[in-house]
């Protein structure tokens, strides 16, 4: 379904709040076809589900990581609906305003939760093994499902060069870097540059 989404903000004015927007970027075109009750997209209707059954039960978000990227897909939606409720969200009616607060702090919690769960057992050097990985025919689902997510967001903003996918990259590296030291953070950047050459002009804008 995410696919099928618009990956353009919700309206430019939304490039006030994340200086990875461009001032004239394009925005969607409409809303959502359908909407339940809530205002909510079949999409945010689905995402929204898996995001409380996993809040209730950690063992199961534990192992199924790959969710996170579309917990944070639709925080990032929600935040920018709340922000500017005059754009046109393909995910939310305005009638769901009542309840993205609560649905970006449910995301903060579930994202936060599952990001030092996995550091706290990944193994020294995981970050430039992942470095490796990117863009090459060794990105499959060959390490630990922390590796493996990280690969797969970073493959999504480098071949799509899209502003969500870049969005959701920069709260992923946001939450993966911060205890970076200064010999690896060399090494980010110069990965960053490899990917700018590759075309993934948007990547690097993410502060590193």
């Amino acid at each position: 379904m995410l696919r099928h989404l618009p990956h353009d903000p919700i309206n430019p004015s939304i490039a006030a709040f994340d200086p990875l927007i461009p001032m004239d970027a394009d925005s969607p075109a409409h809303g959502p076809q359908s909407t339940d009750s809530r205002g909510f997209s079949t999409y945010a209707r689905t995402v929204e589900a898996l995001l409380r059954v996993f809040l209730e039960d950690r063992k199961l978000a534990r192992q199924n990581l790959w969710a996170l990227r579309h917990f944070i897909v639709l925080s990032i939606y929600a935040s920018d609906y709340q922000n500017v409720p005059a754009g046109i969200c393909p995910v939310f009616e305005s009638k769901a305003l009542t309840e993205l607060g609560d649905l970006v702090s449910r995301v903060q919690q579930i994202t936060t939760y599952l990001i030092l769960r996995s550091l706290r057992v990944a193994q020294d050097g995981w970050r430039l093994g992942v470095m490796k990985r990117v863009g090459t025919a060794n990105r499959g689902n060959n390490g630990t499902q922390l590796e493996d997510f990280v690969v797969g967001v970073l493959d999504a903003a480098a071949e799509c060069d899209e502003i969500l996918d870049t969005r959701v990259l920069k709260v992923v590296l946001g939450a993966i870097l911060e205890d970076l030291g200064s010999e690896e953070a060399e090494h980010w950047v110069g990965f960053a540059r490899k990917l700018e050459r590759t075309g993934a002009t948007s990547i690097n804008s993410i502060p590193i």
